[in-house]
This record gives C-alpha cells, sequence and structure tokens, in this order.
C-alpha cells in the first residue's frame, strides 16, 4: 500500500486538520446568529471529510487490516488522493482564519465583505472537498472489501 509513512503521516495530518477546521467552523457557526449558508454547508462538509478520513484511519491501523485490492486500487492512488487533500484543507483553514464575531453574536460588517469577498473561493474549495470525500469513500468501500 504504498510508503506507509507517507500514508500515515497524510491520514494524522488530514485528522488534525479536518477536526481544527470544524471546530472553528462549528463554534463560528453557533455563535454568529446569521451565519451565511456557506458556513453551515461548509460545517456540513468538513464533518463529512473528517469522518471518511477518520474511518480510513480507523482502517489503517486495524491490526488485521491487509489490504488485497491491487488490481482495484493502486497504493499511488491513495496516495496522491491523500497529499492532495493537505493542501486543499490548509487552503480552506486560511480562507477562514481572519473571520471574526463580534461579543453581540453578530458578524461585523467588515466580515459580512469578507465573506462575500471569499464565497467564489469558498465554493471551488468546497467542490474540491466534495471531490475528496467521493474519492475517499470510494477508497474505503474499496480497502474494506
Amino acid at each position: 500500500m504504498g510508503d506507509p509513512l507517507t500514508v500515515a503521516a497524510s491520514v494524522v495530518a488530514l485528522v488534525t486538520i479536518s477536526a481544527q477546521i470544524y471546530t472553528a467552523v462549528d463554534s463560528f457557526v453557533d455563535k454568529v446568529k446569521d451565519a451565511p449558508s456557506r458556513a453551515h454547508s461548509l460545517r456540513s462538509d468538513v464533518n463529512s471529510f473528517h469522518g471518511c478520513i477518520s474511518s480510513f484511519q480507523v482502517l489503517l491501523t486495524t491490526a488485521a487490516f491487509q489490504p488485497t485490492c491491487g488490481e482495484l486500487l493502486s497504493a499511488r492512488n491513495v496516495v496522491t488522493t491523500l497529499t492532495d487533500a493537505v493542501p486543499l484543507l490548509d487552503e480552506i483553514k486560511e480562507e477562514l482564519s481572519p473571520l471574526t464575531v463580534t461579543q453581540s453574536g453578530r458578524m461585523s460588517i467588515v466580515d459580512r465583505g469578507r465573506w462575500v469577498s471569499r464565497s467564489g473561493r469558498l465554493l471551488l474549495l468546497q467542490k474540491r472537498l466534495h471531490n475528496s470525500i467521493s474519492i475517499l469513500t470510494l477508497q474505503v468501500s474499496i480497502l474494506q472489501w
């Protein structure tokens, strides 16, 4: 299944980063009374990704796991999927980092403007995240088969 160290490092990084992003977006959505719909959908998508990558981690750490899917899934594909997802999550995290919540639980006009200006970029990143979720789900299914 490829270089085990690369796979393990990528999985651990993805579990950690996705958990951090989910926590940040979840907190933002919970605190902001009028959070943008994009924030709600991003929270859901990051949670889905975290579930997929956590399943992958559990599968890889199972002592009895013996991949026998050589013809169905190449190790290079798995490594590529995992290593491509790391910068994707980093980009999402970077896009969300400057957003803040006021004491009143409302977004400031400046932050509203940031959401609007970043909405196109966030939509593109979300589409890439959907793609990663689909690929990971398929790969986990093949590995479990």
